[in-house]
């Protein structure tokens, strides 16, 4: 080395102790977290492996630089710089040899027994440490890692079975370290450590494999399908390290058991769910004699069934679990197991069955058990949150089978007693919204279902980020889509879309979580073409209810709703387009989904009502007479099944009426027109005002009175036909092409028997209103033409019914208007700009983008035609 080069090591030596000087004795940590103490590093050991050190002296001083350097980094970072550590112990070992070397603390007790002994003396001085005290405090284990690392960093022989002990003890370590403070770098280091352990010929084997079971559970969230769950796997190699008669083989089959439930849970994967069920039975014989693990092996066992019973609906599962709790709280208290958790899981077992056969007696029991729960529980406990929250669920559950409002009411009133807690979980929250809405559909309470969306707003923005905020994402938009139909607030039915997307975004794939998140996408996006008429929203909503019946199979009623729903999308575009292919395509899926329910299912008259209007839809083509007979006949025995309080009578009524006024075209049977007008009726009686199906109840009722009319030219049911087709085109909460049907059958009538009335007037100028609504801007341009092919002859007539009134300027106005609904969109969109683009440039280039959309000249879109619009 030259001159130059020799004051240039000494000045990066001084540099270095420096930092040195920073780190240790002041104990900055940020003199070496930058990227240049790596670089000056680095330059130092260039020059170390250069050979070219110059005298004793220097060479000492460089070689204890890079020894203390080199531990810096490691103690700045340990995870990150652990490769420091071994570097730091060979450069003071070399220094050591050339003279007197300054040594950090930790290190000095192996240097002074010689580095033969170095590893062996920190090896034991960390187990030592970790054996003396049962749960050791902070300082403490971080002493034992860091010696523990030390013995490893220095242990020459990676085959010295002391090395596999020192892996071992540090796992544990940084296991315990991480369960006291939470860190995920010690539990991710534990986990590769074990894991390398395990690899060993020399491990303890059995012991390795439990800790890292135990690490990898709380770690590693569970896969979707098609890649495996580390703890399954590990579980797995644990018991089959076990043999056949262990007594420990028991235990480990829960182990296997819980693993592999968890797995199935996200994946949908029925094979790991039965796996997981023929592991947890086969750790209940296996502990016949162990009552310390028997109680565990059934509660595990319960769960699995439990989970199997919804994925299939059998109740011989159900039943399975609901015995093994039972068996399992007459048993001798387990340790870690929780003995009101395991009554809480009985309650809401008996719950579930109840809810779902219908046995009075599990109703009784579960209520007896929450009352138990709730008075043994200390006042202000978790423990009473909880009985509460279950208390609410059976009385909700009670609720929906017999209809007691006041239970209802008790059970929103102790989910607000328990969200009022500061411990509430979003699940609680998520619980109350939950009992809320019942209590909305059930007495029609507005102010019950912004409440259940206050709730259901809570629990998205509290619960952690994944499944669990996917699923309360999904309830809100359930909940705001019930908004929609109250309010009409389009605002609503877009925020139901845009969060039930998220939930679909957060939930893996082929999951049953993320059916539930499709189908409730899909429902919301075919809400809002049946209201809006974007064929693309229904488009989407048809592809949404294909993914959810592509995935994992539901229970057989989830599988008929999305049956049912699919069904229902195809037959509306078949309407909107005259697919054949979607008409024969519904009325197959219809009957599916009527076939996998069973006479007295709560979701039976759903699925029934569902078949009956592909039926019907079919009964337009050339033998409609069949078909239309079979969809009444179904309808009849849905409305049989139903409650006289249940919602969905208004909607089966309103089918009804509709198709018995249809057989009625065809056969002019009056005994059909009398029955369409008195299931109308009833229809409307039961049905609130604000209701979306008010309006379809008012249009077949006033058809139906309009046909009467026909008949017996009785002024009275023209009259009646008139104020019902009236209040429903002036329904804030109908959907546009009902009102604008309504509306043209009232003007068109009045027209018919008081051309140039006020009322003629009123009705032709509503639906010449409702013509702008109808083709909202929003809408693609073929759709906007779709919707006004019905109304092709109003502005006409509209027109002639104003100058039988005398009023030729109305009637030029209504010509203006109605011819040019489209051309006004047009014009609309392209106002001038400004004077909002003096006040915000930014608004008015944000809405000049919108526009462009709509007329379809974004820069970078394709047009639609070579003409440009004049």
């Amino acid at each position: 080395m030259s001159n130059r080069d020799y004051k240039d090591a000494d000045r990066l030596v001084r540099t270095a102790w420096r930092r040195i000087s920073r780190f240790a004795d002041r104990g900055d940590r940020n003199a070496f977290a930058g990227p240049s103490a790596l670089a000056e590093t680095a330059a130092l050991m260039r020059i170390t492996a250069s050979g070219e050190l110059g005298d004793a002296t220097r060479q000492h001083r460089l070689l204890e630089t890079l020894g203390w350097s080199c531990w810096c980094l490691y103690r700045a970072a340990p995870r990150e710089h652990l490769p420091y550590l071994q570097l730091a112990l060979v450069y003071f070992e070399t220094a050591a040899r050339l003279g007197n070397t300054r040594l950090p603390e930790p290190l000095r007790s192996g240097f002074a027994v010689g580095l033969r002994h170095a590893a062996d003396l920190w090896g034991n001085r960390a187990h030592a440490t970790l054996s003396s005290v049962a749960e050791p405090d902070g300082p403490a284990l971080d002493e034992a890692v860091e010696l523990l690392r030390l013995a490893i960093a220095y242990t020459p022989d990676q085959n010295d079975p002391t090395h596999a002990s020192d892996l071992t003890n540090l796992g544990a370590a940084l296991s315990l370290r991480h369960h006291r403070h939470g860190h995920p770098g010690d539990r991710e280091e534990a986990i590769a450590i074990l894991e390398q352990v395990a690899a060993r010929d020399d491990a303890d084997l059995p012991s390795v494999l439990t800790s890292l079971y135990h690490l990898q559970l709380r770690s590693e969230p569970p896969p979707g399908a098609g890649t495996p769950y580390a703890p399954a796997v590990t579980a797995q190699r644990l018991v089959d390290s076990t043999g056949p008669e262990a007594p420990e083989r028991a235990e480990r089959l829960i182990y296997l058991a819980t693993s592999l439930g968890r797995a199935a849970e996200r994946s949908g994967r029925t094979e790991d769910l039965d796996r997981a069920i023929a592991a947890g039975r086969e750790a209940i014989s296996r502990s016949e004699h162990l009552p310390e693990i028997r109680p565990v092996a059934c509660a595990a066992t319960a769960g699995l069934l439990h989970d199997r019973f919804e994925l299939t609906g059998e109740r011989a599962y159900l039943d399975e679990a609901v015995e093994l709790l039972r068996a399992a709280g007459r048993m001798p208290p387990a340790p870690g197991l929780d003995a009101e958790g395991l009554l809480r899981a009985l309650a809401t077992l008996l719950a579930d069955r109840y809810r779902g056969f219908g046995a009075p007696g599990d109703l009784d029991e579960a209520m007896r058990l929450a009352h138990r729960l709730t008075a043994a529980a200390p006042p202000g406990s978790d423990d009473a949150r909880q009985a509460r929250s279950l208390m609410a669920r059976v009385l909700a559950f009670r609720f929906e089978n017999i209809g007691e409002l006041d239970g209802l009411r008790e059970a929103v009133r102790l989910m607000c007693e328990v969200t009022a807690d500061a411990d509430a979980t979003p699940a609680d929250h998520r619980q109350l919204a939950v009992v809320l809405r019942k209590l909305h559909e059930r007495s029609g309470s507005r102010e019950a279902l912004r409440e259940a969306i206050a709730a259901h707003r809570t629990a998205t923005a509290e619960a952690p980020e994944g499944e669990h905020r996917a699923a309360a994402s999904s309830n809100l938009a359930f909940a705001l889509r019930n908004e929609f139909e109250l309010s009409g607030d389009r605002h609503s039915l877009d925020e139901a879309i845009e969060v039930a997307e998220d939930a679909v975004a957060a939930t893996p794939e082929n999951t049953l979580d993320r059916i539930d998140h499709l189908v409730n996408l899909a429902t919301a996006l075919h809400t809002r073409y049946g209201h809006f008429g974007d064929s693309a929203d229904l488009d989407r909503a048809v592809d949404l209810y294909r993914q959810s019946l592509a995935g994992p199979l539901p229970s057989p009623d989830r599988q008929a709703v999305s049956l049912t729903n699919l069904a229902q999308a195809l037959l509306d575009r078949h309407r909107a387009r005259r697919s054949d292919e979607d008409l024969t395509a519904a009325v197959a899926l219809m009957e599916r989904a009527a076939d996998l329910l069973p006479e007295g299912h709560s979701l039976t008259p759903t699925a029934l009502a569902g078949h009956a209007s592909a039926l019907a839809t079919r009964s337009s083509g050339d033998a409609p007479g069949p078909d239309l007979r079979r969809a009444i006949g179904l309808l009849e025995r849905a409305l049989a099944g139903v409650a006289d309080d249940d919602p969905m009578r208004s909607f089966l009524f309103s089918n009804l009426g509709r198709h018995l006024r249809d057989r009625f075209s065809e056969t002019a049977d009056p005994a059909d027109l009398r029955r369409a007008v008195e299931v109308s009726e009833a229809g409307l009686a039961h049905t609130p005002p604000e209701s979306p199906v008010h309006a379809e109840l008012l249009l077949n009722l006033g058809g139906a009175n309009a046909h009467l009319f026909d008949q017996s030219g009785d002024p009275a049911a023209r009259d009646r036909a008139l104020d019902c087709w009236r209040r429903a085109a002036l329904s804030p909460t109908a959907a546009t092409s009902v009102r604008m049907t309504c509306a043209i059958a009232w003007a068109r009538m009045s027209a018919r028997t008081s051309p140039g009335s006020p009322d003629t007037i009123e009705a032709f100028g509503t639906a010449i209103q409702l013509l702008p609504v109808l083709t909202w801007p929003g809408l693609p341009r073929t759709d906007q033409e779709r919707m006004l092919r019905p109304t092709m002859l109003l502005a006409g007539d509209a027109a002639g019914a104003a100058l039988d009134a005398g009023d030729t300027a109305l009637a030029v106005a209504f010509l203006d208007q109605g011819c040019s609904v489209l051309w006004s969109h047009l014009l609309a969109a392209r106002s001038d700009l400004s004077a909002l683009r003096e006040r915000d440039a930014t608004l008015a280039g944000r809405l000049e983008s919108v526009r462009r959309r709509l007329a379809g000249s974004e820069p970078g879109s394709v047009p639609v035609s070579g003409r440009a619009v004049p």
